[in-house]
């Protein structure tokens, strides 16, 4: 059409959410740019002393099956759980692929932005300040440390340092009594690698509860064992199988540790993957305790302990802020209520895109949904709810978030369930799997759509590019042949048997009585 101006988009952000940002913005027309403080992209999985990134020996947590991009998977032969290093050397790849680069501006920080008119007015750290349509916001959680809010600390007199700035071990901590607070699985890496050079104490205010990265063989991630029947079907018997299979195999909390004794049920917050600490406690190089209540110079105590404990060095692992690095937002954006967790409610022409935990699952999977979900939206291919609509949905939202992780909702109100996230914004996006349209026109695809471990590829199934919905099919066809596959279909088969047994038990004692 002629004069038509494709609106324009800018990126914040230059790791994986960001670059999924990018991607998308620009297969929906839109003139998209992305900048990124860095010299690098993926900084966080950049081992290079990035603030608040991996660490020499940080894998992934989420089984790939979490983690592929939709339309550029991973090679077949990657490691279950791979090192950072090859994740890194993926997006990477996937940048070159889609030719993002030159749409990428690096050592380019946004100052300031304010809203004129229609427009974004964005103020750079250098060159002059440019007008945009629409603004993602994809700078990740990890860039303001979060420091415990009720211990006071002012009175110990060793080194203090937050698991943001931990690199790896040097010298000058090795042979020392170190205090790690946190129970979340940045602390057990950390805790990992320090282990043997080092008397490491271990403080977990809250509980956690652990789940073993390996469900049985080598190939067989637990986190697999997640799929739609159960979240659909069994859901409410699932908290209590997982739960009993979880607590007799390895005791309260998946741990067994009592100071660390989760107040949650197991599919009612997070839980902790990097379980090898366990091991490392077992062995006597750990340390469990639970809250700390009492802090002098060198040493501290411990709830129900009355010695003190010793320390030389506290590393900090007690989270982030997920909005404390936005400084360059207007003050009312910041805070402001998000529709589905994205956009503002506050105006929609800005969304925050990786801002989210699932319970289960991998952030680049939400994320990847969310940046479609956005592109489709600036685009025009999508339009969200009128105001006083929108804000009636947030606040369901909320409440269905408190009710789903009562224990947990209030410090991690971005925690999320995967399954009815992506159901929620599948619906909206019109790609969620049609179930009953696929159980009568394809009903094998059917069976491995609902009894599969989750992918991001059963959000592409009904994808309108055809060579996306190739690769799809190919990628679940590629986890039909998975070790894991087999034994969550017989496992699923037991439960439904158990459940119908119950169900004809409960029906015929009812009939019984009732005679």
């Amino acid at each position: 059409m002629a004069g038509f101006m494709r609106k324009s988009v800018l990126v914040i952000g230059g790791g994986w959410t960001g670059i999924y940002a990018l991607k998308h913005a620009l297969e929906h027309g839109l003139e998209a740019e992305l900048v990124e403080k860095d010299g690098v992209l993926m900084g966080v999985w950049h081992c290079d002393k990035h603030p608040g990134g991996v660490i020499q020996h940080t894998h992934a947590t989420s089984s790939i099956a979490y983690m592929q991009p939709s339309d550029f998977p991973f090679p077949e032969g990657t490691p279950e759980f791979p090192r950072h290093n090859i994740i890194y050397d993926h997006i990477i790849d996937y940048v070159k692929h889609f030719k993002l680069g030159r749409h990428i501006r690096l050592r380019t920080s946004v100052k300031k932005m304010k809203k004129r008119g229609e427009k974004w007015v964005v103020t750079f750290d250098h060159g002059q300040p440019k007008d945009y349509d629409h603004v993602i916001v994809a700078t990740g959680m990890n860039s303001t440390p979060s420091y415990p809010d009720k211990e006071d600390f002012s009175a110990f007199r060793g080194k203090k340092i937050h698991s943001h700035d931990y690199h790896k071990l040097t010298h000058a901590m090795k042979g020392k009594r170190i205090l790690i607070v946190g129970g979340g699985e940045t602390a057990c890496d950390i805790a990992k690698e320090i282990a043997m050079d080092t008397t490491i104490h271990m403080s977990i205010r809250s509980g956690q509860l652990f789940q073993r990265k390996i469900f049985g063989g080598a190939r067989e991630p637990a986190d697999m064992l997640y799929n739609r029947f159960v979240q659909s079907v069994l859901y409410q018997w699932a908290n209590h199988i997982f739960s009993l299979f979880v607590y007799f195999i390895w005791g309260t909390g998946g741990s067994g540790i009592k100071e660390w004794k989760p107040k949650h049920k197991y599919l009612n917050g997070i839980y902790n993957k990097s379980s090898e600490v366990i091991t490392l406690i077992s062995q006597g190089e750990i340390e469990p305790h639970g809250k700390i209540s009492g802090v002098r110079k060198d040493a501290v105590r411990f709830d129900e302990e009355r010695s003190w404990t010793p320390i030389d060095m506290i590393i900090f692992a007690t989270g982030y802020n997920p909005f404390g690095g936005l400084a360059f937002l207007p003050t009312e954006l910041r805070t402001c209520p998000r529709y589905k967790l994205i956009f503002a409610s506050e105006d929609t022409s800005i969304a925050f895109a990786g801002f989210i935990r699932p319970f289960l699952g991998s952030i680049p999977m939400l994320a990847e949904l969310q940046t479609r979900f956005i592109a489709q939206v600036f685009s025009g291919e999508t339009a969200l709810p009128k105001k006083p609509e929108l804000m009636c949905q947030i606040h369901r939202d909320q409440r269905n978030q408190k009710k789903e992780f009562p224990q947990q909702s209030g410090r991690l109100p971005m925690l999320v369930s995967l399954y009815r996230y992506c159901n929620q914004i599948g619906v909206i996006m019109r790609n969620k799997p049609r179930m009953l349209k696929l159980l009568i026109t394809k009903p094998k695809l059917y069976w491995k759509v609902l009894t599969q471990p989750w992918s991001p590829f059963q959000w592409r199934i009904h994808d309108r590019d055809p060579e996306k919905r190739r690769i799809a099919l190919e990628q679940i066809d590629r986890l039909e042949r998975h070790p894991i596959t087999k034994k969550l279909r017989l496992g699923l088969g037991i439960a439904f048997l158990i459940h119908t047994i119950a169900i004809a038990f409960v029906i015929q004692t009812v009939y019984l009585l009732m005679r």
